[in-house]
């Protein structure tokens, strides 16, 4: 009998993981879901979005005429990235004549990333429960909550920075090569989902390098796939510039390498390490951790989107620095290394471009606060210390009180909204 338990054991072990997903994916598409054809009402970016993606349901093309762009112009000197006008399109193709239905793939992906973080834990972590702590916070955080609603891309580059993380963490268990590109990978599709990707998903990628060289690899092979698999989305966006070069300045040109710096490198070096620049960019990715915006209820500028809600828990004030202290002491170096630049680099790109509190630009990070989270929660609850563990507890409860009452708030109607 000995045997056969043991054989039976992993597959409880699924049947419980594949439930827990299900409920959890449940929960949020009815709390996520819920009034998110009207509150808030459609803004003018998601109107344009929905009309750019009704022709590229019926017929493949832009609004210009263009077969299966990569970029889709939305102004004269405007351009979104493709990922949120395909899903928007995919749905339009479903789902026709429907307006607010630009906001389906964003409530999907919302569901998506809560069951990646929950696969994400379980793999860093090997604790059911974990996983589904983190799977909670990131739930109830009001800024994934927000974006989660509506029809704007900033949402989209989050599952893809979850996948990498979930792939390189089951690559550094197991080295599988495939593992490795698939992490990869999923960051070079993040360079399409919005403006900030192809910065934020660059410095991920030197994560991955970074970890790889902290687990030993000192081969060329591995650093070859994590090239191969990151340079494939790159070299569809290579192609496209070259078949369309008056596209450049006003997508990646504006977003990230302008097209004077790629002329001339040196320019672009001494524009980078500019003193004033510095100073200002400096400022605003400081400014992006002020605890008044991020944990706190206020209105400031930049805070339009959740309505001057606090944009994380304010029991993540306490428990991500935990969260780190415990995962610096007890985790492999190169897995704390990625986590932290997961947490750092989104806000430093947001602020090279130059908006104050630009959440929807480093959204990447909240997924990765709800797992240190999980982590300094329980770190504290393992304590032997009874006031770690009630202090631990009291700050988890705080977390679904704070939430309820932003939601009741933010679905309350407003004036003027």
């Amino acid at each position: 009998m000995e045997p056969l338990k043991r054989l039976h054991i992993p597959l409880i072990t699924r049947l419980q993981s594949i439930v827990s997903v299900g409920v959890l994916v449940g929960v949020t598409l009815t709390v996520y879901g819920y009034k998110s054809a009207s509150t808030p009402p459609l803004t003018s970016d998601e109107q344009r979005l929905g009309r750019e993606a009704v022709p590229v349901a019926t017929t493949g093309r832009d609004v210009s005429g263009r077969l299966l762009p990569l970029f889709f112009q939305s102004d004269v000197e405007v351009w979104r990235q493709p990922a949120a006008v395909y899903a928007a399109a995919g749905v339009a193709a479903v789902w026709p004549g429907v307006q607010w239905s630009v906001r389906i793939p964003s409530l999907l992906l919302a569901a998506v990333d809560i069951a990646l973080l929950y696969c994400l834990a379980g793999t860093l972590r090997r604790h059911r429960w974990e996983g589904i702590t983190a799977a909670l916070l990131l739930m109830l955080t009001p800024a994934h909550f927000v974006y989660g609603r509506v029809g704007l891309d900033a949402i989209y580059a989050v599952p893809c920075a979850l996948g990498w993380m979930l792939a390189l963490g089951a690559y550094l268990w197991r080295p599988r090569p495939w593992l490795l590109v698939v992490a990869t990978f999923s960051l070079g599709l993040g360079t399409l989902a919005q403006p900030a990707g192809p910065l934020i998903m660059s410095g991920l990628w030197a994560c991955t390098v970074a970890a790889l060289w902290l687990e030993g690899h000192r081969t060329p092979g591995p650093y070859l796939l994590a090239g191969l698999g990151f340079g494939v989305p790159l070299a569809c966006m290579a192609a496209w510039f070259m078949a369309h070069p008056e596209t450049y300045p006003d997508t990646m040109g504006r977003w990230a390498i302008h097209a004077a710096h790629l002329r001339n490198p040196l320019d672009g070096w001494r524009a980078l390490t500019n003193r004033n620049t510095l100073g200002i960019r400096l400022s605003l990715f400081w400014d992006f951790f002020n605890p008044a915006s991020l944990f706190f209820a206020r209105d400031v500028p930049g805070a339009e989107a959740t309505r001057g809600a606090a944009h994380l828990p304010a029991a993540f004030a306490v428990l991500v620095p935990l969260g780190v202290a415990a995962a610096w002491t007890h985790e492999r170096r190169s897995v704390v290394i990625s986590l932290l630049g997961a947490l750092i680099i989104p806000p430093l790109v947001a602020a090279t471009f130059g908006d104050t509190y630009a959440t929807d630009r480093a959204l990447v990070l909240v997924p990765f606060a709800a797992l240190l989270a999980a982590y300094g929660a329980s770190s504290w609850i393992a304590s032997p210390r009874a006031f770690r563990r009630a202090a631990a507890a009291l700050l988890m409860l705080t977390v679904p009180a704070q939430f309820f009452f932003f939601w009741i708030a933010y679905l309350s109607p407003r004036p003027g909204l």
